[in-house]
């Protein structure tokens, strides 16, 4: 399984995105969307990058420190994360972690 690391600019609209996505030889894609970046202004364009990466069987993450495109790839069934954080238990996100024992 082939992985690729996808950064966007914050000026791409979504269909150079999600071609990005498609034409990628990888079948495990992760984008880096930067904050405010404008993907990330339409909901919708989640539920389209979703909706197209899997009828082209890519399986795709979104990471960015954007906490809006993390709530909204999250919305419409895409695993996605602040670079910045360490999921600790699977449902909360922290940056300081307790010492291990």
């Amino acid at each position: 399984m082939k992985v690729k690391k996808i950064y966007i600019s914050k000026n791409e609209e979504a269909p150079a995105v999600i071609e990005k996505v498609i034409s990628a030889e990888a079948s495990t894609i992760i984008l880096s969307l930067p904050k405010l970046a404008r993907f990330s202004s339409a909901e919708e364009n989640f539920e389209l990058l979703k909706h197209e990466a899997d009828a082209a069987e890519k399986k795709i993450s979104i990471e960015s420190v954007d906490d809006n495109a993390v709530d909204s790839a999250t919305r419409y069934g895409i695993m996605a994360s602040n670079p910045f954080f360490v999921c600790f238990d699977g449902n909360k996100w922290m940056d300081i972690l307790p010492i291990r024992r």
